[in-house]
């Protein structure tokens, strides 16, 4: 199981946080398209994401919080996900598509996204992988610092997963 520590923040200026990224000379990871699919679960979240390329099935834990937070999840790939998406429709239901835009770069194990999600407007977050080569405090420190350089403050912080933010329009 994978575990990333993570924030997401509301982006009112995307093109200035490119410009902090250029200047740090960041290598960049590709433009997606996305499609996320999200079940009906008792617990956690499940999600078929769809790009162009790949699909990949993920489970994930993850608690609501504003600010750096840990969430534990799995990368599943799919080669049918029409057949995958009718079965996981069929035994949960279908809870929300959400559909966005997504430029990635790199800071060591920090990805960086920007993202245009459709109905909802941009965001950035920041995922810090976790493993044995990259414990949890010195990737905490690398989330915190990127949020200082790009500027991002409390109020621009969300709590609420992508699929939780279509649905209430809540942070």
């Amino acid at each position: 199981m994978g575990r990333n520590i993570e924030i997401k923040a509301r982006c009112p200026n995307p093109g200035a946080i490119e410009q902090i990224i250029q200047k740090m000379n960041l290598p960049f990871g590709g433009i997606l398209r996305q499609t996320d699919t999200f079940y009906q679960t008792p617990r956690g979240r499940l999600k078929l994401r769809e790009t162009d390329n790949e699909s990949m099935l993920i489970p994930y834990l993850r608690k609501n919080q504003k600010g750096p937070g840990s969430s534990d999840y799995v990368l599943l790939p799919v080669e049918e996900p029409m057949l995958t998406h009718r079965i996981l429709e069929a035994m949960f239901g279908v809870r929300s598509v959400v559909e966005k835009k997504r430029r990635i770069w790199f800071y060591e194990n920090v990805r960086i996204h920007l993202d245009d999600v459709e109905d909802l407007g941009s965001f950035i977050e920041l995922e810090g992988v976790v493993n044995e080569k990259n414990p949890g405090r010195p990737t905490l420190e690398k989330v915190e610092l990127l949020m200082e350089l790009f500027g991002i403050v409390e109020k621009d912080l969300v709590m609420n997963a992508y699929v939780d933010l279509m649905e209430t329009g809540n942070d």
